[in-house]
């Protein structure tokens, strides 16, 4: 899998390396601090949303395998995000759940190659949280 690139609160560039090796089915990966971004957005379209029932998992975009990137941030001030890639890895992206991916307020990520081009399911606790995305079709 290619890896998967990320913005921390702070700024800082980071990314998530597949290690290759599995824990009961599920991928591993080690977390990298990169020392420069690894793409911009470039020209898309604007996919941004916002969650219709707190706590419960939504998607974000479907399965696409024309589509090869999709940048999410998550603007709130004071709450995490979690968008899990590769569902149906398991059912939906859940905080704290295995294959679910935290995004902490004012950070963002992006994601290319064919981890983009799946199905991508996001929550928050919060009714209404804003998410910024975009995804660019090859």
């Amino acid at each position: 899998m290619p890896d998967v690139f990320y913005t921390v609160a702070t700024g800082q560039q980071k990314r998530l390396v597949d290690t290759g090796q599995t824990n009961g089915g599920t991928p591993v990966f080690a977390d990298q601090v990169v020392t420069a971004p690894s793409s911009s957005v470039g020209a898309g379209s604007d996919i941004s949303t916002a969650i219709v029932a707190g706590g419960t998992a939504q998607s974000l975009a479907s399965a696409d395998s024309t589509r090869s990137e999709v940048f999410i941030a998550n603007p709130d001030a004071g709450e995490d995000l979690w968008f899990m890639v590769f569902a149906p890895l398991a059912t939906s992206a859940a905080p704290n759940a295995s294959g679910s991916i935290p995004l902490k307020p004012g950070a963002s990520v992006t994601i290319t190659g064919k981890p983009a081009a799946s199905l991508i399911s996001i929550v928050g606790a919060t009714t209404s949280h804003k998410v910024t995305a975009y995804k660019v079709v090859s």
